[in-house]
C-alpha cells in the first residue's frame, strides 16, 4: 500500500489506522444487516418487508467498504474526533446491536432505524472530513452519507406518517 499504509486516525488511547477502521465499519454495517434480518425473520407482513430492505442496504454499505479495504487509496491526514470513534465502538456496538431489541411495531422499528443512521451519518461525516477531497475513500464516505441520508429521511417520512 505504499505511503497510504500507516496513516493513523486518532493518535492517543485509542489508535487505529483506517485500515482498522474500514474493518471496523464493515463489522458495524454487517451487524446492523444480521439485526434487520433477524427482524425480518420474527415478523410478518410490512415490518418483515422494511427490515429486509434495510438489511440489503446494510449489507450494500459493508461490500462497498470492504472494496475500499482492497485499493490502495487508504489515506487519512490528520486526526480522528476521539468521541466518534468511542460512540462507534461503544454505541453502536453495546447499546443498539449488543442487545436483543424488541420491535413489535412500526414506530419501534423506524425508532430505532433512525438513531441508527443518525450515528452512521455522524461517523461516515468525520471520516469523509478525515481524507483528501477527491480520493476514492472520499467519494465512498461521500456516497455513504448520501444513502444513510436518504434512510433517514425515508424513515421520517414513516414515522410522520404514523403520527
Amino acid at each position: 500500500m505504499g505511503k497510504y499504509s500507516k496513516k493513523i486516525i486518532y493518535k492517543g488511547e485509542l489508535a487505529l489506522e483506517l485500515k482498522d477502521c474500514l474493518k471496523h465499519f464493515i463489522q458495524l454495517e454487517l451487524k446492523a444487516a444480521k439485526f434487520y434480518e433477524e427482524i425480518a425473520k420474527n415478523n410478518k407482513g410490512e415490518i418483515a418487508q422494511v427490515a429486509k430492505k434495510f438489511q440489503k442496504e446494510e449489507t450494500s454499505h459493508a461490500q462497498k467498504l470492504k472494496e475500499l479495504l482492497t485499493t490502495a487509496e487508504l489515506v487519512m491526514d490528520s486526526t480522528i474526533n476521539k468521541e466518534v470513534l468511542l460512540m462507534s465502538q461503544y454505541g453502536i456496538d453495546v447499546n443498539l446491536f449488543g442487545k436483543e431489541l424488541k420491535v413489535d411495531t412500526r414506530k419501534q422499528l423506524f425508532t430505532f432505524a433512525l438513531q441508527a443512521e443518525k450515528d452512521s451519518i455522524l461517523m461516515y461525516q468525520e471520516l469523509v472530513s478525515q481524507v483528501p477531497k477527491n480520493s476514492k475513500p472520499y467519494r465512498l464516505f461521500s456516497d455513504l452519507i448520501k444513502e444513510e441520508r436518504g434512510h433517514m429521511f425515508f424513515i421520517l417520512k414513516q414515522l410522520h406518517e404514523l403520527s
